[in-house]
């Protein structure tokens, strides 16, 4: 007898996934009425789908009073679940990063920000706390050196059948499951996470803040009043004897270092006060 299952959360490629699983029943899929897509609509339809949205806390409580779904799987979310929900149900999330290195917000960022190699896709029932619970699954992936957060992304969601099978297991009580406990919490990624400072950052951690932001207006370079947007590192090489300098030429950023000298590609600036 399959599994009939409530998706939640904002990503279409899960519908796919969770659609195609033999095991799994997907009648209904809630996501933030702000955050439906066009992608979502085609899948509604593709697939005769109910689409539930909320636009409040408190409203997406109350989806849950008549629900008959026995799992709910949850993915992209941009809410921490009430554990007023989470002590009723059956609920299990999908986390971008380590529960034991990366929790919290922005994993994927994180990720790229913190220089991993390694990265792990995770599954846990979730409880009152942020990425604890209990751990059911996890899918390995490693990180090339130029991955954006999309890359990763894709590299992890190839684990959804694994991760599926495990889930199953568990249920039907032949998985050995353990709680987890404590791990490295990391607060929302703000402006200064990927901010670049010139004239301290390393080279490593200046591409990785440039490449956390590729899908988006770019890193973070203040100058004077102005705030400029960084898209590329174009060249670097090693000197000495040099004193610290930051000349800005059109869209090039010069800098100059007493151990290296590179360039910067910008894309836009904004004045800030």
């Amino acid at each position: 007898m399959k599994k009939k299952i409530i998706y939640i959360g904002t990503s279409y490629t899960i519908i796919d996934a969770i659609n195609s699983y033999s095991k799994f029943e997907l009648q209904t899929i809630v996501c933030e009425k702000k955050r439906v897509s066009k992608e979502h609509e085609k899948r509604v339809k593709q697939y005769n789908l109910n689409l539930i949205t909320f636009e409040s806390k408190i409203e997406f409580i109350s989806l849950f009073d008549k629900r008959e779904e026995e799992i709910a799987l949850i993915y992209q979310l941009d809410l921490i679940v009430p554990h007023e929900l989470t002590s009723k149900f059956k609920m299990f999330n999908f986390h971008s990063g380590s529960v034991k290195t990366n929790r919290g917000a922005h994993p994927l960022l994180r990720t790229i920000l913190n220089n991993e190699v390694n990265s792990e896709f995770t599954l846990h029932k979730i409880n009152k706390h942020i990425d604890q619970g209990v751990l059911i699954s996890k899918f390995n992936v490693e990180v090339g050196y130029s991955d954006d957060v999309n890359d990763i992304k894709h590299k992890m969601e190839n684990g959804f059948e694994n991760m599926f099978d495990d889930l199953i297991s568990h249920l039907n009580g032949n998985l050995p499951v353990q709680e987890i406990q404590g791990g490295k919490y990391y607060k929302p990624i703000c402006i200064n996470d990927y901010t670049i400072d010139v004239f301290n950052d390393s080279i490593t951690k200046i591409k990785n803040k440039i490449r956390s932001q590729k899908l988006y207006n770019g890193a973070i370079l203040n100058d004077k009043n102005r705030r400029y947007f960084v898209s590329e590192l174009i060249e670097k090489k090693n000197t000495a004897g040099k004193i610290c300098n930051l000349k800005i030429i059109d869209n090039i950023a010069f800098i100059e270092r007493a151990d290296i000298s590179f360039t910067l590609k910008l894309k836009k600036c904004n004045d800030v006060d």
